[in-house]
């Protein structure tokens, strides 16, 4: 094992002796983005956690929508019951049940 193994070892036995495993993909997200390596981040917030398959489809989605790759930060908020919204740039993308529904109030 070599020191960056004992390092990485050690910081992520650290993590859960302080039970905050859960940070770990913000840490990376962050690291990524101090040196310059991850630019495009899209925010997505799902009712439940969303399955490898399902954040692939959103990748896909969002590759093809704006031609380039995105690394997607996914929330769990069951308060918007169901659906997705996806913020990316300076674009909000509501299709989550709450905001259908808004709409409809809305058209009242």
């Amino acid at each position: 094992m070599d020191e960056i193994d004992k390092i990485v070892e050690g910081f992520l036995n650290y993590l859960k002796l302080k039970k905050k495993e859960a940070l770990l993909p913000e840490i990376i997200q962050r690291l990524l983005r101090k040196q310059g390596i991850l630019e495009n981040t899209a925010e997505v917030i799902s009712a439940v956690p969303l399955l490898p398959e399902e954040e692939k489809g959103i990748k896909l989605f969002l590759k093809k929508r704006f031609g380039e790759d995105f690394f997607l930060k996914v929330k769990v908020s069951p308060e918007i019951i169901g659906g997705l919204i996806i913020k990316v740039k300076d674009l909000v993308i509501d299709q989550s049940l709450v905001g259908r529904l808004r709409e409809l109030k809305n058209e009242e």
